[in-house]
């Protein structure tokens, strides 16, 4: 870590399956379960995660798990940290060649979007990102993160969380949303 802190959390690289897509699940930042354990989304908010993967088919050894920012620490220090794990992300980004991504708060969305400005993840959630690479096109899929909702007050945005991850599962099934289904988000070309 080029700040020098720890605990760090690494990635979690599984390989990828043969008939299912390449899932990539980006985070914010490890919490204190995270950190103690040396292992990402094994608190309370990633086993959210997984059961809502779990839901699609997919087990946590067909997904691969990073975060924007490796170090745990408090939540004012984030942004730094995810500033400084930018480039890591990218090149781990490059190398896993996900089809789907799954960006799991503002941080994520930041470090990915490569955004001037913080961007509101209310404001990105439920939009499909067709991202071209060399290789293919990616579905980037901004989402609120579990631990948001997991939260007394944000409790009525749980639903939020549900169709994104029911629109992820329609668009990773089909490669596309049948008109009928469409919630009227927007889709982004990057």
């Amino acid at each position: 870590c080029p700040l020098r802190r720890a605990p760090c959390v690494p990635t979690e690289f599984n390989p990828p399956s043969r008939t299912k897509k390449r899932v990539m699940v980006i985070g914010e930042a490890p919490g204190r379960n995270e950190a103690d354990a040396g292992k990402p989304f094994i608190g309370q908010s990633g086993r959210a995660t997984m059961e809502l993967l779990a839901e699609l088919g997919y087990s946590r050894e067909d997904v691969v798990w990073s975060n924007a920012a490796l170090c745990w620490g408090k939540d004012s220090e984030v942004s730094k940290a995810r500033k400084a794990c930018s480039g890591r992300l990218d090149r781990e980004i490059a190398e896993v060649d996900p089809d789907v991504i799954l960006l799991l708060g503002v941080h994520a969305l930041h470090s990915v979007m490569k955004t001037k400005s913080k961007p509101r993840i209310m404001r990105w959630r439920g939009t499909v990102i067709r991202q071209k690479t060399k290789t293919k096109t990616r579905l980037v899929f901004p989402m609120l993160h579990p631990a948001f909702i997991m939260r007394d007050a944000a409790k009525l945005y749980e639903p939020l969380i549900r169709m994104d991850f029911d629109r992820v599962d329609r668009l990773m099934r089909h490669g596309y949303e049948p008109p009928e289904k469409k919630e009227g988000r927007r889709i982004v070309l990057a």
